[in-house]
């Protein structure tokens, strides 16, 4: 028998799948409401911090001539969460890097991606990675109560697998007074629930 109180959906976005299974009615909102909650929010999270569209709130902070840049509430965290990747990193997850990435090509969607074997064979001989010496994530400030980022013209931001991570806590906290959830966003994971009884199902979720 399958329980009604069970809801799950797999959907296109950030350009590859995301899932989400939610397990139990919450106090706002059943579990189909949390999923159709998820999808939404996904979606529309998409359109707001892609760099490849030239409306996005992120391609709009990305070309703002102002120091000052107010900003919502979640692209200041993703400000944040770019300066605190970096800091922990050594500099090596530097989320400043846009120009130097589109320099190599990736300055639109990628498409449909290229088989292993053909990558390997045109990818530069590998070496260890290093920070980069201009470390400019150092120049970025936020103000979550103010929601306003700080940086000097031309610092550009990318969203990249931060976002992704960020956007599965965002929703890992709504989602944390159903029985059990877990959420894909494009690879970053999110799993929980207010029953540790629950065992998800793991077809929902590969």
């Amino acid at each position: 028998m399958t329980d009604t109180r069970e809801a799950s959906e797999r959907f296109d976005c950030f350009g590859s799948s995301c899932e989400a299974f939610v397990s139990g009615d919450g106090p706002e909102r059943s579990a189909g409401e949390a999923i159709e909650l998820v999808r939404r929010r996904l979606q529309t999270w998409h359109e707001g911090f892609s760099r490849f569209a030239p409306d996005s709130e992120l391609s709009r902070l990305n070309a703002d001539p102002h120091w000052e840049v107010p900003v919502s509430l979640l692209m200041a965290r993703l400000a944040q969460t770019v300066c605190v990747a970096a800091a922990l990193t050594g500099g090596l997850v530097d989320a400043t890097l846009v120009d130097e990435i589109e320099a190599a090509g990736y300055g639109d969607d990628l498409g449909e991606p290229v088989p292993l074997a053909q990558a390997l064979a045109v990818a530069p001989q590998r070496r260890p990675a290093t920070a980069g010496s201009a470390a400019t994530w150092q120049s970025i400030e936020v103000n979550l109560a103010r929601r306003v980022v700080t940086r000097p013209p031309g610092v550009k931001l990318d969203s990249g697998g931060l976002a992704k991570g960020l956007f599965a806590d965002v929703l890992a906290t709504q989602l944390a007074h159903h029985d059990a959830f877990a959420v894909n966003c494009a690879g970053d994971l999110a799993l929980g629930g207010d029953r540790k009884s629950t065992r998800l199902n793991s077809s929902h979720i590969t």
